[in-house]
């Protein structure tokens, strides 16, 4: 057996692109799901391994020995309408799988030489004008809270590996949800900038998304924090205007942030907060990125 990379929350469509690349990078995948039985066609050739967070017995001897772990679980933040109830599972779909693999990681023996863990460049709350890059602190906000609490957790297991929390803007992919639901008013003629318009927008190619993963795997003087975003930085007007220019549709049709909050309420601050984010880690590490330019981007999965 070669290097095993552990992934959980596999499921969702960066999962299942990553588990392809890092296989074809000549990693060994295993996957750690609550379904085995209902994922086993979505990843051949990949271990499917049962997981539960509150029991163990089931997948902790896979973190010995395993050249990493890439944590993307959580609940979706964009799946539905933020109740008290939904906040609450948010945070600990999040929190109780990351303690858990963290307390398993540090009974090892022989552990990982790395845990990347899934967070959002959210943990910057609404950045205004502001340019911010990895070394800034988290803001205000229920997601910035959320992906502090996430990354303090993960980053309890850097006495055992080294810890890397993957800062991700939007994904450009056709099969992210947030992409379809921009695309569907866009169709119909109808789209259009999403709040104020002049908010910043960080986005990332979801080809880029995958090499990244793989770029830090690979070298072991990255730890910390890293945004995953391209260099390529867009207002909301920008980002709209673009898509419309790709559809070859009008982008015309501005949706004022008081009717966002009616829609979706305050999950509607992923789009309506600005968020002037860098990717400085990436540059001054030497990651090349595929997708600078976010028009090439969009006309790829489009």
């Amino acid at each position: 057996m070669g290097k095993s990379i552990i992934i959980i929350g596999g499921s969702g469509f960066i999962g299942q692109k990553l588990s392809i690349h890092l296989n074809h990078s000549g990693f060994d995948i295993i996957i750690f799901s609550r379904n085995p039985e209902k994922i086993s066609n979505q990843f051949p050739g990949s271990l499917l391994v049962n997981w539960n967070p509150q029991n163990h017995d089931s997948w902790k001897e896979y973190i010995n020995n395993s050249f990493g772990i890439i944590n993307l679980a959580g609940a979706s933040i964009g799946g539905k309408r933020w109740t008290k109830n939904y906040k609450q599972e948010i945070i600990n779909s999040r929190l109780n799988t990351t303690n858990s693999l963290v307390a398993e990681i540090l009974k090892s023996q022989n552990p990982p030489n790395v845990l990347i863990n899934a967070s959002g460049v959210d943990f910057y709350g609404d950045t205004g004008n502001n340019e911010v890059d990895e070394s800034a602190a988290f803001g205000d906000g229920f997601l910035a809270s959320v992906c502090s609490k996430w990354e303090e957790a993960a980053f309890k297991a850097s006495s055992k590996t080294r810890v890397v929390a993957a800062r991700m803007g939007l994904v450009i992919a056709k099969e992210a949800l947030a992409v379809k639901r921009m695309l569907l008013p866009f169709k119909l003629f109808i789209g259009g900038p999403l709040g104020v318009g002049n908010q910043w927008f960080p986005w990332i190619h979801i080809d880029d998304v995958v090499e990244m993963y793989k770029w830090i795997i690979e070298n072991p003087e990255i730890r910390g924090p890293v945004n995953f975003v391209s260099p390529h930085r867009v207002t909301m007007n920008e980002f709209a205007k673009s898509l419309g220019k790709v559809l070859h549709r009008p982008s015309i049709f501005k949706v004022p942030e008081f009717l966002l909050r009616i829609a979706v309420g305050d999950s509607a601050d992923m789009i309506v907060n600005s968020k002037s984010v860098v990717p400085k880690v990436a540059i001054e590490k030497g990651f090349k990125f595929k997708y600078t330019e976010l028009e090439k981007a969009l006309i790829d999965i489009i």
